[in-house]
């Protein structure tokens, strides 16, 4: 009589059976790192398509099940039984605000539940744009409504180990700069500022619309954020993560799918064991539904707020902390800025979650089904289906942003240009590129023949800017200049600092405006709201001091809650 072959119950004593038995545990492993690293990036449906398609870390998968629905006698089974929310989180979901938040050290991006306030990562934004002044007040008040999004998706509180009730920090500057030439230049301007009564105003004062080409404007954007994701802030780039990765990540989940039928296919054929390959096909069918299932729960825990970017024309972006002036900045622009927030946890708690403890069973008997299947299947069909599983985490890998390759070490000026200590702006900051006279900041000196000749002009062509900002502020804001410092070293450092040339005040004059007694007068700060100050400016250079054709006039607006304005 001849042999037969050994079914999926009996023990099989042969090579392949003796191979598959070990390498379990190390899938196991393997799985559990990668599984969990794979759930705090996932925010598209392709990601949790692809995790179906290819399960390697169905005991992760299950454990994961099990801690987030799991009746308390399951929690205490697996040893989570006293386990908090804040640990679920932080372990399986890339969740960014309240009990949860990123640090930034070594120039790497951490999650932890007992954040460091001066380690906590900020967002930081560096925008602006010049124009006529219409455009100029189109762009500022689109880049007001997207900083005040921004700031009001960062108010998550949460209190963290050490007990500490943390509030999420936002720190957003809009400064800009009305230039005008002609020999009534600076009296336009003077007036324009009494008239306004907020800093739109005076980008859309109808005298200075009526100047033409005489009048133009620049912005200068600044912000400062906690609570923003990286990963899924890359996620959501058409840049970074567009269509094409949907459908490569939809494309791979259909091949695998259809080789796993195709294969079980094969195994039927070749053994005609109809235990055998039922019980891989059970076990394959399971084991991909209910990957599926787990990664639509972690999926639900958090919730992703959208903040969009693209009207605040950046050219600069990053994370920084308080604590050190290194940061990183991304080699990418964004669209959108996301917080990751967590969802009501109670309802998973209070509840017994009868369809989650199906799937826990079905789950684990897929994964025996899938386990027994294998060890009596042909050996060749077994390694190709652990191969698909494996090419599957690959692709998970490969398809899905690598923020390693996505910053670059910030190792120039610090990503904060207010902070007290630092006082930099950078260097596109209030440049205006359509102007012939200023194309040359941040290049070389011209020779002094040329600067000559300029400051020679007459008055029709001298330069009048108006400086002013708004200033918003939530939780534990920075030492910033702009609250700290009076009104005149604020407009002298944002316009003095982003220029190279090297301008110093050399008067002030003119009667209209406040000429303060002393410097010890400006350093207390005494002027009044209704204060105005004109600055003459001179240009410090190795050969002798040249007069330059700008004035600089300065009008403090009346400061509201939580903003202030210049």
């Amino acid at each position: 009589m001849p042999p037969t072959a050994d079914n999926a119950i009996q023990t099989s004593s042969d090579a392949w059976a003796t191979l598959i038995a070990n390498i379990a545990p190390l899938l196991v492993l393997v799985g559990e790192k990668h599984v969990k690293q794979y759930f705090k990036i996932m925010s598209k449906q392709s990601h949790l398509l692809l995790f179906a398609a290819g399960p390697i870390g169905l005991v992760t998968a299950v454990t994961t099940l099990v801690r987030i629905r799991g009746h308390s006698t399951l929690r205490r089974l697996i040893g989570r039984l006293f386990e908090t929310k804040a640990d679920i989180f932080q372990d399986v979901t890339g969740l960014s605000s309240g009990d949860v938040m990123f640090e930034l050290k070594d120039n790497m991006l951490e999650q932890t539940t007992n954040p460091v306030k001066e380690d906590i990562a900020l967002f930081y934004l560096h925008g602006g744009k010049d124009g006529s002044n219409k455009e100029m007040c189109d762009y500022w008040e689109k880049a007001h409504n997207a900083l005040r999004d921004l700031g009001r998706h960062s108010r998550t509180f949460g209190t963290h180990g050490r007990g500490e009730m943390f509030q999420p920090m936002t720190h957003s500057v809009m400064a800009a700069c009305v230039r005008a030439r002609g020999s009534s230049a600076a009296e336009l301007l003077r007036e324009s500022a009494k008239r306004a009564g907020w800093e739109k105003d005076i980008l859309q004062d109808p005298t200075l619309a009526n100047c033409g080409t005489d009048t133009d404007g620049a912005v200068f954007v600044y912000g400062s954020f906690s609570e923003i994701s990286l990963t899924l802030t890359a996620n959501a780039d058409e840049s970074i993560d567009g269509p094409w990765m949907d459908y490569a990540r939809i494309g791979f989940t259909v091949v695998c799918l259809l080789a796993n039928l195709g294969l079980i296919a094969g195994n039927w054929f070749l053994q005609k064991d109809m235990q055998n390959t039922a019980l891989i096909a059970i076990g394959t069918v399971l084991s991909t539904s209910g990957s599926y299932y787990v990664a639509r729960v972690v999926s639900t825990m958090t919730e992703m707020d959208r903040s969009p970017l693209g009207d605040l024309s950046l050219f600069e972006a990053g994370f920084h902390t308080k604590r050190s002036s290194d940061g990183i900045t991304l080699r990418f622009l964004p669209t959108f800025a996301i917080v990751s927030k967590s969802r009501h946890w109670s309802p998973l708690q209070s509840r017994f979650d009868w369809l989650s403890h199906i799937v826990i069973v079905y789950m684990v008997l897929g994964y025996l089904a899938l386990y027994l299947g294998l060890r009596t299947s042909e050996w060749w069909i077994c390694l190709l289906i652990l191969i698909l599983s494996a090419a599957a985490s690959v692709a998970r890998t490969v398809l899905s942003p690598d923020t390693l390759k996505l910053v670059n070490p910030k190792k120039t000026l610090h990503a904060n240009p207010f902070l007290s200590a630092w006082m930099h702006a950078p260097k596109k900051a209030f440049v205006f590129q359509s102007s012939s006279c200023l194309t040359g900041i941040g290049n070389s000196i011209p020779k002094p023949t040329d600067v000559a000749t300029t400051a020679t002009s007459g008055t029709e062509s001298r330069h009048h800017e108006l400086v002013f900002y708004q200033e918003r502020y939530n939780g534990d804001h920075f030492d910033s200049n702009l609250i700290k410092d009076p009104l005149f070293r604020v407009a002298f450092h944002i316009v003095l600092h982003c220029r190279t040339q090297g301008l110093v005040p050399s008067e002030m004059r003119d009667q209209h405006c406040h000429i303060p007694a002393s410097t010890k007068e400006l350093k207390r700060g005494l002027a009044g709201p209704s204060a105005s100050y004109l600055l003459r400016s001179d240009w410090l250079r190795p050969d002798g001091v040249i007069q330059q054709p700008l004035d600089i006039l300065a009008h403090q607006f009346p400061t509201k809650r939580g903003c202030r304005t210049v």
